[in-house]
């Protein structure tokens, strides 16, 4: 049998993502106001619709790195809730299917393997299954460099990812989580 990975217990909690979010929008909104005490001296060259370029380029990167953490803790979710299952033996069609992949496989797919099994033991899940794999086809553009144009069918940003997180935290019963 395969050693055990133990769980750090560290990945981030949904709330505590979209508090930072809130706090970064919050303060990029005052550093690119004229309220920011050192607004004159840090723009003082700069034309308005460069200010608000800059404003808009910093926003674009804080939300587009804020997503990939969001995506990277539903990832986790999924990994987690897989391995509980196999190691506490449940006894559950969905944790029996995992414990099979787990017997044959060590490098087990989110998307080919664990989504896949999610949406065969619940056919209803179907729909969500296939959100949840465009915002991957999303984290993987934006992890491996953007060199090319994705087709993503929709525009994913934070705020989407975010209310899809929810939506998976409400739909899903992960174990222990």
């Amino acid at each position: 049998m395969y050693r055990r990975i133990a769980f750090s217990g560290n990945h981030p909690a949904l709330v505590d993502i979209a508090e930072h979010y809130q706090v970064s929008v919050q303060s990029m909104s005052l550093y690119y106001s004229r309220m920011n005490p050192n607004f004159l001296e840090r723009f003082a060259f700069y034309t308005d619709d460069e200010i608000e370029k800059e404003k808009e380029d910093n926003f674009e990167k804080t939300d587009t790195s804020l997503a990939l953490t969001l995506l990277a803790s539903i990832e986790a979710s999924f990994r987690v809730d897989y391995l509980r299952r196999c190691y506490c033996r449940m006894k559950d069609p969905l944790s029996r299917n995992f414990r099979e992949l787990y017997k044959k496989n060590r490098r087990v797919s989110l998307e080919d393997d664990l989504l896949a099994i999610w949406k065969s033991n619940f056919p209803e899940l179907s729909p969500l299954v296939g959100n949840i794999m465009g915002a991957f086809r999303y984290r993987h553009w934006l992890a491996h460099g953007r060199y090319w144009v994705p087709k993503l069918g929709r525009r994913y940003d934070f705020l989407n990812i975010y209310d899809l997180a929810c939506t998976i935290d409400e739909k899903f019963q992960f174990e222990g989580l």
